[in-house]
């Protein structure tokens, strides 16, 4: 489980004049943006598709070679 981002979750920062998400200050796409509807869109989505790919992942089976 993870949060998604709104609108209402950014703050501005005029030293470098972009929003950045209050919660996530991770170097990922949508944690900084010029606008924040557009950045909770594409931080949404990035978690999504992370959020897909690492239950897909847990949920295919590990091959091991057997050591004979």
């Amino acid at each position: 489980m993870f949060r998604l981002a709104t609108p209402e979750d950014y703050e501005y920062l005029p030293d470098i004049g972009l929003y950045e998400l209050t919660f996530d200050k991770r170097p990922v796409q949508g944690v900084r943006c010029e606008d924040p509807k557009q950045g909770s869109a594409d931080y949404n989505n990035f978690r999504k598709k992370i959020q897909g790919s690492y239950s897909q992942r847990k949920t295919t089976p590990e091959k091991f070679l057997s050591a004979h």
